[in-house]
């Protein structure tokens, strides 16, 4: 985000095909007051979207959102960077019916609308 505040295109480092969940940070916050107020003790739970996504498509989407002409930069990847994070939010699901209210799109749409040229 603060490359595409310069207009600079984003840096992928590697082939941009690592997997990721994005989670908005306020859904983070209701997951855990929520944990908090389980009957449930000694829980272990993922918070996370739920939703997998390559970091090649998030660096488009955000290239999109900015309204800017880029393509993503790719760079040498990164030692000992994990290829594929996801999280398993079912149990926090069926534990505590959480689930996550904000999408990847909108949480950057609201936070990419400020860039400046």
């Amino acid at each position: 985000i603060a490359r595409l505040n310069e207009g600079k295109a984003p840096i992928i480092f590697g082939k941009g095909s690592q997997i990721r969940d994005f989670i908005y940070v306020n859904d983070v916050a209701k997951a855990n007051l929520m944990a908090m107020n389980c009957n449930e003790s000694n829980l272990l739970v993922n918070v996370g979207s739920g939703r997998a996504i390559p970091v090649l498509e998030l660096a488009n989407m955000m290239i999109k959102i900015s309204g800017l002409k880029l393509n993503p930069m790719f760079t040498e990847a990164l030692q000992g960077d994990i290829e594929k994070s996801h999280a398993d939010i079912s149990l926090a699901k069926s534990s505590f019916s959480w689930k996550p209210e904000i999408t990847l799109e909108e949480w950057l749409k609201e936070i990419i609308k400020d860039v400046k040229i």
